[in-house]
This record gives structure tokens, sequence and C-alpha cells, in this order.
């Protein structure tokens, strides 16, 4: 009948596609509980000319206080922020997933002192 498409398409007809070719997919934990404003890294850099892209981050605070986490994605570069609430968490996904420098680590760092677990996820790619 006619009524197909090469292409992925959403529910009013928008095309889906992928930010960059995937090369392949990558995760990563830090743990942010024993350091003081230090960026630790959650997904260490990929290579040469190789970026990674950050497509989810899940944050677990025991401590009793919230805290700022700073996104990093290297050459001083400052890819997000998100609160780790007291005694709680967030899951953090983005659509337009964050993007490294090339053979950059993507790492977080807290403000203050607290009981914070970072877990991340994503894909590497050259582009």
């Amino acid at each position: 009948d006619g009524d197909y498409s090469p292409l992925a398409v959403g529910p009013v007809g928008e095309r889906i596609s992928a930010n960059a070719p995937i090369t392949k997919w990558v995760q990563g934990t830090a743990d942010l509980r024993v350091v003081l404003g230090a960026s630790v890294t959650a997904i260490a850099a990929q290579g040469a000319s190789i970026f990674t892209y950050i497509t989810g981050v899940q944050l677990a605070n025991m401590g009793s206080a919230s805290v700022l986490v700073t996104f990093a994605g290297g050459l001083g570069s400052i890819l997000g922020y998100s609160i780790a609430p007291a005694g709680g968490g967030s899951n953090i996904i983005y659509p337009n997933a964050l993007k490294t420098g090339a053979n950059s680590a993507f790492t977080a760092s807290i403000s203050g002192t607290a009981s914070v677990l970072v877990s991340a996820q994503g894909f590497v790619a050259k582009i």
C-alpha cells in the first residue's frame, strides 16, 4: 500500500535518529563519599579522537544534606549540574546526550561533604 518508510518515525511523523554513530556502549560509576570538591572519573577517556556521549546518570545520596553535583567532560568543560537530595537520589535521562571532549573522561564532583554515588551510561563515537 506504499505506507512505509525507510526511516524510524515517531507518533506525529518526526524522524527518530541517534545523535552520532554508536561505536560501543559504555557505563561507569564514581564514588564521591570520601572526596570534597575533587573530580572523580565515572567513565574513563576512550582514546584519541573518540568522544563519549552521556545518555543517563543516576545519583544516590546516603547523607543528611543535599549537595550540588557537577558533571564535567575534560578540558575544563562543565557539562551540567544536578542536586543529590538528602537521603535520596535522582535519575536523569538526556534525550540529547552530554558530549565530552575528545579523549576525555566523564567526571563528577560535589560542592560539599556528602555521601554520594554516581552511575553513568552512554556511548562512544568518533564525531
